[in-house]
């Protein structure tokens, strides 16, 4: 499974396939499917936090990751060193840490606005 980079992460991922009927993941994929259509990258109201790993490898995230960072200056660009497409399973810790640092970056900005 190239999808992520530590062999504890990847037996979890395979655990989790293993679990869906053919329904099930055929669904999921549709809804991946529509998330990454082109329509779907239309300019957005607030900033985004992107997150890729340094060794995602799943078609052209990183190439798409980092041009959106450059179309959308307000959104943040983060490559999680020694992770794969899965990085909040190969590196938890740092991406925990940077999802609770955007949220309360930008929460804590959004009630100062509305207050």
């Amino acid at each position: 499974m190239a999808c992520a980079v530590e062999e504890s992460s990847r037996a979890y991922l395979r655990q989790r396939f293993d679990d869906l009927s053919k329904e099930e993941y055929l669904a999921i994929m549709d809804g991946v499917d529509r998330c990454v259509h082109p329509r779907a990258l239309l300019p957005h109201p607030g900033p985004t936090l992107l997150i890729v790993g340094q060794h995602d490898k799943t078609g052209n995230i990183r190439t798409s990751m980092a041009a959106w960072a450059q179309r959308e200056p307000g959104d943040e660009y983060h490559v999680i060193d020694g992770a794969g497409h899965w990085a909040n399973l190969d590196r938890p810790q740092q991406v925990n840490t940077l999802i609770t640092g955007f949220l309360a970056r930008h929460l804590d900005h959004e009630a100062d606005a509305s207050g």
